[in-house]
């Protein structure tokens, strides 16, 4: 049962990839700017590549190559922090509005293809559990009461 975890999150992830490979190569970018673009469209309060190394799991010098390209290609800006000056925020551009619509899409018709035939009650379900899954990877398990 426990190798039925490993072969879920590998099919898992390699569906994902398939289907976000149509988007790579249409816009000819890579998966990495994708991911970017797709992080900063979805996650608007995380806007730095900090942000995108801690919560997105990227490496550093992935992120780094990535917002370079994407900036040469004009579908990024780089705002610098008024109080930080080291800190500089990743905008979108209008010109990354097609790519982040047509991975936005993906996502949602993964989603989709994922979790067909369940029911609402079972998604808010699958939400709860992988919140806790979650949890548990950042050590934050709560402790019983009488526990040592």
């Amino acid at each position: 049962m426990e190798n039925d975890y490993w072969l879920l999150i590998a099919s898992l992830k390699k569906e994902y990839f398939n289907r976000k490979k149509t988007v790579i190569s249409r816009f000819q970018i890579s998966s990495a700017e994708l991911d970017i673009l797709l992080f900063l469209a979805n996650n608007k309060r995380f806007d730095t590549s900090a942000d995108i190394v801690r919560l997105r799991k990227m490496q550093k010098s992935h992120v780094s190559l990535a917002v370079k390209e994407l900036t040469q290609k004009g579908y990024l800006t780089c705002e610098m922090n008024s109080f930080n000056h080291k800190k500089l925020h990743l905008k979108l551009t209008e010109a990354s509005k097609e790519i982040v619509q047509a991975g936005q899409t993906m996502q949602r018709e993964y989603l989709e293809f994922i979790f067909a035939g369940f029911s609402k009650e079972e998604r808010l379900h699958v939400l709860e559990f992988c919140s806790k899954i979650e949890t548990n990877l950042h050590g934050k398990i709560p402790t019983q009461e009488g526990s040592s």
